[in-house]
C-alpha cells in the first residue's frame, strides 16, 4: 500500500470524537420504539395498584393535560431522535448537520422538561372513572399528590443533566469543526 493510498483510508475514517457507535443507536432505536409505542398505545397502563391483591385497583394516573399538552411534543422528540438514530445507524458518524440538528433537539427536549416543570399537573385521577371505594380512592389521590410533589424535583434534575448535555455537545461541535 503506497504512502497516499495509506493515507486516504486513514482520513476516511471518521475522527475519535466523530464515530458514533452502531450499537448506541441500535439501543437508541428499541428505547425510542418502546416509548413511543407504551405511551401512545398503552397509555392506561401506567398507573398504581392501590391494592396489589385486587386487580380492580389498577388506576390510571396520567393527567388530561399530559395528553393534551405534553405527549404531542413528546412524540416529537421522540421521532426527531429516532430518525437522528437512524442516520446515525446508516452513518456510523457525526457529521455537521447530524450534530446541528442533535444541538436542536436538545434545545426542543429542555423546552418540554420545563414547560412540564411549571405546567399543569402530569399526574392526576378521574374518580368518576375508577371503579374504586372512597377510601381507595383517598389513598390514590394521595399518592397522586405524591408524585406531584416530586415530579418538579424528578424533572428538575432530568433538567440539568440535559443542560450539562447540551453543554457537552455545543463543546463537540467546536471540537469538531475546528482545524
Amino acid at each position: 500500500m503506497s504512502a497516499t493510498t495509506r493515507h486516504e483510508t486513514l482520513s476516511s475514517q471518521p475522527s475519535r470524537i466523530d464515530r458514533y457507535p452502531k450499537g448506541q443507536a441500535i439501543a437508541g432505536i428499541c428505547i425510542l420504539v418502546m416509548l413511543l409505542l407504551f405511551f401512545n398505545y398503552y397509555p392506561q397502563r401506567f398507573g398504581i395498584w392501590v391494592n396489589a391483591l385486587d386487580a380492580g385497583s389498577f388506576v390510571p394516573v396520567l393527567s388530561p393535560a399530559f395528553f393534551e399538552q405534553y405527549l404531542p411534543w413528546l412524540n416529537l422528540c421522540w421521532v426527531l431522535a429516532l430518525g437522528l438514530n437512524i442516520a446515525h445507524l446508516s452513518l456510523g458518524r457525526w457529521t455537521l448537520v447530524t450534530r446541528l440538528l442533535d444541538l436542536g433537539l436538545a434545545f426542543i427536549a429542555l423546552n418540554v422538561v420545563v414547560s412540564m416543570i411549571f405546567g399543569p399537573a402530569i399526574f392526576a385521577i378521574n374518580t368518576q372513572m375508577s371503579s374504586l371505594d372512597s377510601a381507595a380512592a383517598s389513598v390514590a389521590e394521595g399518592m397522586v399528590a405524591a408524585f406531584n410533589l416530586v415530579s418538579p424535583f424528578v424533572l428538575g434534575v432530568i433538567a440539568l443533566a440535559l443542560v450539562i448535555d447540551l453543554i457537552k455537545k455545543v463543546i463537540d461541535l467546536v471540537r469538531s469543526v475546528s482545524p
